[in-house]
């Protein structure tokens, strides 16, 4: 025997009860207070559910931004004639640019309906990103559509505005 008493103990305690394995270190760390499965649990759903806020935040900024730059663009580089009824349409060349042009815009087009229908329930402009979409789309009715909507008043006085402020004459409108 040694003389060491605590030596002995261990020893005596090995020989009596086995080491504790991996299985029952599991059982111990699931009967931990409910408060500390919480505190670990937190900062796991908190970055769950922030994940995809900041992307909804990040995509509601970027959307914003784009507009601002986009919508005034669009407007000014509309014929003042664009929306009255008896302007003929200049057709594109049917070269394969000017069908790749006209691919392209119709895919950009959609993108920016379908993002805008998106914003109507998460956050952005959703109703001007759905009408730069609509005037990049190609569909029987455009004409029709558009120009129903920029004979409303305050619609117009808006666009106007936008073209007043780089000296660009108003557009003209026929009635709907």
């Amino acid at each position: 025997m040694s003389s060491d008493p605590l030596r002995s103990y261990e020893n005596a305690r090995a020989r009596v009860a086995p080491p504790m394995t991996a299985a029952a270190a599991g059982v111990a760390v699931r009967a931990a207070p409910a408060w500390q499965d919480a505190a670990v649990a937190a900062p796991a759903a908190a970055e769950s559910v922030m994940g995809p806020l900041a992307w909804a935040l990040s995509l509601a900024i970027a959307s914003l931004v784009l507009v601002v730059v986009l919508l005034p663009w669009f407007v000014l580089q509309l014929p003042v004639d664009y929306f009255v009824a008896s302007r003929q349409e200049l057709r594109a060349e049917r070269t394969p640019i000017g069908w790749v042009w006209r691919v392209l815009r119709n895919v950009l087009g959609l993108c920016f309906v379908l993002a805008g229908a998106a914003m109507l329930v998460l956050p952005g402009q959703g109703l001007l990103t759905i009408l730069i979409g609509l005037l990049l789309l190609e569909f029987p009715g455009k004409r029709a559509l558009e120009r129903r909507l920029v004979a409303r008043p305050a619609i117009k006085a808006f666009l106007d505005r936008i073209r007043a402020r780089r000296g660009v004459p108003p557009l003209e409108v026929d009635g709907p």
